[in-house]
């Protein structure tokens, strides 16, 4: 039997964004008002999400699977870009790197600069 694994975030990590970043961190966010599709991770204020991506140790997946999921995933992230986010992805061991948390910052930083606050 061929399994899929979900991608779920890592909830360590969004305690972890919640106290160094001091934003408001929101799991399972649902972006868009028409479509169901939602971040892993997100910080609405400055519209930078984070995507957890546990596929990437799935070898079990049918190609025709990874197909899909590859075509919603850009069509998600498009849209995503469409509506002014920025969209960063991880995998589930990456979150726990110190450079990830840097690069949020960095991310945070450019898009507060954009809009002079």
């Amino acid at each position: 039997m061929k399994q899929i694994m979900t991608k779920k975030p890592n909830s360590l990590f969004a305690v972890i964004l919640r106290s160094e970043l001091k934003e408001n961190i929101i799991t399972e966010y649902r972006f868009h008002p028409r479509r169901e599709y939602r971040f892993d991770i997100a910080i609405p204020k400055w519209k930078v999400a984070i995507e957890i991506e546990g596929g990437v140790y799935t070898s079990t997946v049918a190609h025709s699977s990874i197909k899909g999921i590859l075509l919603r995933d850009m069509e998600k992230y498009n849209l995503a870009t469409e509506e002014g986010w920025r969209v960063l992805r991880y995998t589930l061991g990456q979150t726990m790197k110190s450079a990830t948390l840097e690069q949020i910052k960095k991310t945070i930083g450019q898009v507060k600069i954009l809009l002079n606050n």
